[in-house]
């Protein structure tokens, strides 16, 4: 059994077997160890995981012909009514697509009922409308049908009288009838958010095209064709899985600290619709490839550090509803020189968190998801058998978030907001700092993500545009594993990330353009900055740090697909005393099959 040693004081001067460990302590911090595996496992689960973020269908709107009816005879209209043909449902969003239609035309629209609109111009009296004007608003409406995904339903103009000025629209709605897929193994009802005889919604279908293609072994075409329901349509899915289901991905680099092993190995397999509801199943194992940071102690005994870690995973998908399980675990060895002999500090920490989203909307252009959750995490730390009391982490909690993709003519805008709030949750813990009121386990903080993606060209030559905004606000006093820090690969790059600033608020900018000198592999030249803030910075050498890197990075096919990314990097600016290396390097080797 592990023997609890309840500790008060910092770790200079340990008091253990009978002797002091005061010297060689290993200046890589716990909570920067647990911080840099928990950034590589983010990358891991987005490889294993990833999200189809693909952009909506645009539809031509139609154009008034210009062989319309140019009569100048108008008539007063009081009223427009639109005649549903077929109602099967109730419309509840038809009356906004009205109102936008009505709108373009200088017309305002009083909605009286469902489907009932009392008009008027800027002056408040009745508009007058020739044949062309109300020609133009049933095309208005069509078009806003379009826009919003009804690419089976219809506007028509059927023949009336207006001189009671009443106005009558009738819309035809399309419907969907049948989703029909091509092999058994594939599910509809976990892809797609509509059934049978609801309105036939193009963005429903782009969702559930999403949720199949998000399998990477899965490709997904559909066909909407005729069906024998009247106003319906059936939904044609081809569906095809490759025969092994099974994602094997292998990778090495060397993003592991000196003292517990700076190579590091990963393989992880991913097994796409497992129980045939387009969901994926995942796990990862990550080991030293060599030894960490090796230490002779009087007697000539050799010890070396060394770190692993493995993770599970599981998602699946419910039309606009996405669930995502994950859990991992992770263990570091460094080797600490004492008087006599070397010891070993030893950490190992525990997450699991479950999250639940939803996407709010989605067109052409825009698409918007809420998502909520709840985390837990452990953490401890030990010398030999002996356990650091103090660093004994226990929290739980839940988030919430919401975020946004945006594709304009030039590129791809992206962001997140992001609330977490630690609670005593599953089993959490009152975190040390509390007895003198330093910090807290129920830290209640906010994170924004900012993502800019645009492809360019430079006379002949292909260029990509690049840039990442990240940032944290607190609004409680943090513990140590809360802290924002900048310095390394996942931040602020050109920097090893053995050394870190860290404090309660911040944002680190980065920014890359990438020349495509050949298909598929790119030379790209990356700057970062990041600042800190708060009431910990009057501890650092300084709150701001620079970096830059060259790289080269691309994939090319070879019995599997074959990812890489080498670069160098080095700091610009640096506070006095922080003593980063003046250049760094680092590589990425991913072979996925």
């Amino acid at each position: 059994m592990k023997l609890i040693l309840k500790l008060t004081i910092p770790l200079l001067s340990i008091i253990y077997s009978g002797q002091i460990i005061a010297h060689n302590v290993p200046n890589t911090n716990p909570e920067d160890i647990f911080k840099r595996s928990e950034q590589r496992q983010q990358s891991i689960n987005q490889k294993l995981m990833p999200n189809m973020d693909t952009q909506g269908s645009s539809f031509s709107v139609i154009t008034p012909s210009s062989d319309v009816y140019h009569s100048t005879v108008c008539f007063p209209i009081d009223k427009l009514r639109i005649n549903v043909l077929d109602g099967k449902k109730t419309i509840s969003t038809l009356s906004k697509y009205i109102t936008r239609a009505i709108n373009l035309e200088e017309i305002n629209p009083q909605k009286l009922d469902e489907f009932v609109f009392k008009l008027s111009n800027k002056k408040g009296q009745k508009p007058c409308l020739n044949v062309r004007q109300i020609n133009k608003i049933s095309i208005n409406l069509q078009n806003e049908l379009i826009k919003e995904g009804w690419i089976t339903s219809r506007i028509l103009v059927p023949g009336q009288s207006l001189t009671e000025g009443n106005l009558l629209f009738t819309l035809i709605t399309g419907y969907l009838n049948d989703v029909i897929i091509s092999d058994d193994k594939a599910s509809a009802f976990t892809a797609f958010p509509s059934s049978k005889g609801d309105i036939l919604n193009l963005r429903d279908l782009e969702q559930g095209l999403d949720n199949m293609r998000r399998l990477p072994t899965v490709s997904t075409e559909i066909n909407i064709i005729p069906s024998k329901e009247k106003n319906a349509s059936d939904v044609e899915v081809k569906w095809q899985q490759r025969k092994n289901p099974i994602r094997l991905n292998i990778s090495i680099d060397d993003s592991g600290g000196k003292s517990t092993g700076r190579y590091l190995g990963t393989i992880s397999v991913a097994w796409d619709n497992p129980l045939h509801l387009n969901d994926i199943l995942s796990a990862s194992y990550t080991h030293n490839l060599l030894a960490g940071q090796k230490v002779t102690d009087p007697k000539g005994n050799v010890d070396k550090g060394k770190t692993y870690s493995y993770s599970l995973g599981y998602s699946i998908p419910f039309g606009y509803w996405l669930v995502d399980i994950k859990a991992n675990h992770y263990f570091y060895d460094q080797v600490v020189a004492g008087v006599n002999r070397n010891y070993h500090y030893t950490g190992d920490s525990d997450q699991m968190s479950a999250d639940l989203s939803r996407v709010l909307y989605r067109d052409n252009k825009y698409k918007i998801t809420f998502g909520i959750g709840a985390w837990f995490k452990e953490t401890r730390s030990y010398i030999d058998d002996a356990e650091i009391d103090v660093q004994h982490r226990k929290v739980g909690g839940w988030k919430a978030n919401i975020t946004q993709r945006s594709y304009f003519t030039k590129g791809i805008l992206s962001g997140s907001l992001t609330y977490k709030r630690g609670t005593r949750a599953f089993g959490a813990i009152a975190a040390p700092e509390e007895l003198f009121n330093e910090g807290t386990a129920k830290a209640k903080i906010w994170m924004v993500d900012i993502n800019w993606e645009m492809p360019f060209k430079w006379g002949k030559e292909k260029f990509e545009w690049h840039s990442q905004l990240h940032g944290q606000v607190n609004q409680t006093k943090l513990t140590p594993q809360d802290m924002f820090s900048l310095g390394g690969r996942y931040n602020v790059r050109g920097f090893s990330g053995e050394k870190t600033l860290s404090a309660e608020r911040g944002w680190y900018f980065r920014n890359d353009v990438a020349w495509q000198y050949k298909d598929n592999h790119q030379l790209y030249l990356g700057a970062d900055i990041g600042r800190l803030y708060g009431a910990s910075t009057k501890n650092l050498q300084g709150n701001m740090l620079s970096g830059a890197v060259l790289g080269f990075k691309g994939q090319f096919n070879k019995g599997g697909k074959w990812h890489y990314d080498v670069f160098i990097g080095k700091p610009i600016y640096q506070p006095r005393g922080f003593n980063a290396d003046s250049m760094v390097t680092g590589f990425n080797i991913n072979y996925s099959y």
